[in-house]
Protein backbone atom coordinates (compact mmCIF):
# COMPACT_ATOMS: atom_id res chain seq x y z
CA UNK A 1 0.00 0.00 0.00
CA UNK A 2 1.33 3.82 -0.89
CA UNK A 3 2.13 5.47 2.12
CA UNK A 4 1.43 9.12 1.56
CA UNK A 5 4.22 12.14 2.70
CA UNK A 6 3.34 14.96 4.84
CA UNK A 7 -0.33 16.32 4.81
CA UNK A 8 -1.45 13.97 2.39
CA UNK A 9 -4.34 11.28 2.54
CA UNK A 10 -5.02 8.37 0.33
CA UNK A 11 -8.09 7.49 -0.72
CA UNK A 12 -9.96 5.04 -2.50
CA UNK A 13 -13.54 7.12 -4.04
CA UNK A 14 -16.99 5.47 -3.38
CA UNK A 15 -18.52 5.23 -6.83
CA UNK A 16 -22.41 4.61 -6.66
CA UNK A 17 -23.26 1.90 -9.55
CA UNK A 18 -27.13 2.19 -9.48
CA UNK A 19 -29.83 4.07 -7.07
CA UNK A 20 -32.87 2.29 -5.49
CA UNK A 21 -36.43 3.96 -5.61
CA UNK A 22 -38.59 1.69 -3.89
CA UNK A 23 -38.44 -0.94 -5.95
CA UNK A 24 -37.31 1.24 -9.33
CA UNK A 25 -33.72 0.77 -10.11
CA UNK A 26 -31.83 3.54 -11.68
CA UNK A 27 -28.27 2.96 -13.00
CA UNK A 28 -26.03 6.10 -13.05
CA UNK A 29 -24.45 7.04 -16.62
CA UNK A 30 -23.48 10.35 -15.15
CA UNK A 31 -19.79 11.04 -15.54
CA UNK A 32 -19.97 12.87 -12.93
CA UNK A 33 -16.78 12.35 -10.72
CA UNK A 34 -17.56 11.01 -6.59
CA UNK A 35 -17.32 13.67 -4.13
CA UNK A 36 -17.15 10.60 -1.21
CA UNK A 37 -14.46 8.15 -0.46
CA UNK A 38 -12.47 6.60 2.51
CA UNK A 39 -9.28 7.29 3.76
CA UNK A 40 -7.02 4.28 3.28
CA UNK A 41 -3.71 5.80 4.89
CA UNK A 42 -2.96 9.24 5.82
CA UNK A 43 0.25 11.42 6.04
CA UNK A 44 2.48 11.80 9.19
CA UNK A 45 1.41 15.39 9.53
CA UNK A 46 -2.65 14.70 8.85
CA UNK A 47 -4.40 15.87 11.89
CA UNK A 48 -7.72 16.02 11.34
CA UNK A 49 -9.06 12.60 9.26
CA UNK A 50 -7.79 8.88 9.83
CA UNK A 51 -7.24 5.40 8.04
CA UNK A 52 -11.09 4.34 7.63
CA UNK A 53 -12.81 7.87 7.96
CA UNK A 54 -15.55 8.40 4.84
CA UNK A 55 -14.31 11.58 3.76
CA UNK A 56 -16.03 14.28 1.88
CA UNK A 57 -13.80 16.44 -0.96
CA UNK A 58 -14.14 18.72 -3.74
CA UNK A 59 -14.86 17.60 -7.25
CA UNK A 60 -11.57 18.25 -9.03
CA UNK A 61 -9.59 17.50 -5.87
CA UNK A 62 -6.57 15.17 -6.00
CA UNK A 63 -4.53 13.10 -8.28
CA UNK A 64 -5.21 10.03 -9.56
CA UNK A 65 -3.75 7.00 -8.76
CA UNK A 66 -4.47 3.54 -9.88
CA UNK A 67 -2.68 0.58 -8.03
CA UNK A 68 -3.43 -2.84 -9.68
CA UNK A 69 -7.17 -2.83 -10.61
CA UNK A 70 -8.21 0.10 -8.14
CA UNK A 71 -8.93 3.64 -8.72
CA UNK A 72 -7.29 6.10 -5.37
CA UNK A 73 -6.69 9.72 -5.04
CA UNK A 74 -4.02 11.39 -3.18
CA UNK A 75 -5.19 14.17 -2.03
CA UNK A 76 -3.81 17.18 0.35
CA UNK A 77 -5.98 17.15 3.83
CA UNK A 78 -6.44 21.15 2.86
CA UNK A 79 -9.05 19.75 -0.04
CA UNK A 80 -10.88 17.51 2.47
CA UNK A 81 -14.35 19.62 3.30
CA UNK A 82 -15.57 17.50 5.99
CA UNK A 83 -15.85 13.94 7.02
CA UNK A 84 -19.08 11.75 6.73
CA UNK A 85 -20.95 10.39 9.92
CA UNK A 86 -23.96 7.87 9.82
CA UNK A 87 -26.41 8.99 11.93
CA UNK A 88 -26.84 6.10 15.05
Amino acid sequence: MLKPLDKRILVEPIVEKEKKYGTLVVANMSEEKPTLGTAKAVGPHVVTVKAGDVVVYGRYAGTLITIGWDDYLLIEESDILGTWEDDK
